[in-house]
């Protein structure tokens, strides 16, 4: 990886943390590999991730990716919400895509830096 910032999408956090994901073994390699980089982690990836671990793990595994993210403030970046500019970008896609995989590609337009993510939607839209 040649960046040292990376927008980082809800698809690794999920595998990172839910030892039965079946990306998990390749999630433990990416962090590993995001190690003393600067995240880039928006508001929606965190919503959504709690919400996908909380279902899928319980609260005290939601709760500690919420502390990981929150004590690391050094290395992770939380960028504003820019709803509209986030909403006009949505609406030029033809394709169904979610809104927070729409806002991760803006972003990532944006600020020109990779997101890492196993979500082949997300990879295909951003070639």
């Amino acid at each position: 990886m040649e960046s040292y910032r990376f927008i980082v999408d809800s698809s690794v956090f999920v595998a990172f943390y839910y030892k039965d994901d079946s990306d998990h073994n390749e999630a433990l390699r990416v962090m590993t590999d995001l190690e003393h980089k600067l995240l880039v982690v928006h508001p929606y990836v965190i919503q959504e991730v709690v919400t996908v671990l909380t279902y899928k793990a319980g609260n005290k595994t939601a709760g500690l990716f919420l502390q990981d993210i929150f004590d690391d403030a050094s290395d992770i970046i939380i960028p504003p919400v820019t709803i509209y500019a986030d909403a006009e970008f949505f609406k030029s896609f033809s394709k169904k895509v979610s809104f927070t995989d729409a806002t991760l590609i803006h972003l990532s337009k944006t600020l020109r830096i990779p997101v890492v993510t196993f979500d082949r939607q997300i990879i295909s839209l951003l070639r």
